[in-house]
């Protein structure tokens, strides 16, 4: 497979959970999700883990290891729309203490499923040749189950 662009990729949002954190539970849920429109960036997310080092006297190198890993975080830019169900429970989401469930669906129809805090859904008004967006961070709260194609 050859490489591919970013055109296409939509986010899904629900505040239910699957029936079951699994493959097959995430993909029933999937069909009830809202979509959140008007995103233009989504940022970076995946898996990253923390640095241990030792510095043994004899050796003089430090050694490194992998420690405890954090699935990140992602940071979203969305043109305000709202009439945008998705952005509405994006918004709502925000002041729970409690994780959303979202799907990142690929150009390639792969997804993304995780659990995440809606950490922020900031207004940002700029100059007068500017969209009205939002800002908002998710941050990750669980593996990332990576799906293949759903039609």
């Amino acid at each position: 497979m050859g490489s591919t662009t970013t055109a296409g990729t939509s986010l899904k949002f629900s505040a239910s959970a699957p029936a079951t954190d699994d493959l097959a539970g995430w993909t029933t849920l999937y069909a009830s999700m809202d979509l959140v429109g008007q995103i233009t960036d989504m940022g970076e997310y995946d898996r990253v883990y923390t640095l241990i080092t030792t510095l043994p006297l004899a050796q003089r190198r430090a050694s490194k290891y992998k420690g405890s890993y954090d699935e990140g975080s992602m940071s979203l830019v969305f043109d305000v729309d709202p009439d945008d169900v998705g952005q509405d429970g994006l918004r709502a989401q925000r002041d729970l203490d409690t994780n959303g469930y979202f799907a990142v669906t690929h150009q390639d129809g792969t997804v993304d499923f995780f659990e995440a805090m809606v950490m922020s859904a900031s207004k940002v008004v700029g100059s007068a040749d500017q969209m009205y967006t939002s800002n908002s961070t998710l941050e990750i709260n669980s593996d990332i189950i990576e799906s293949p194609i759903i039609p």
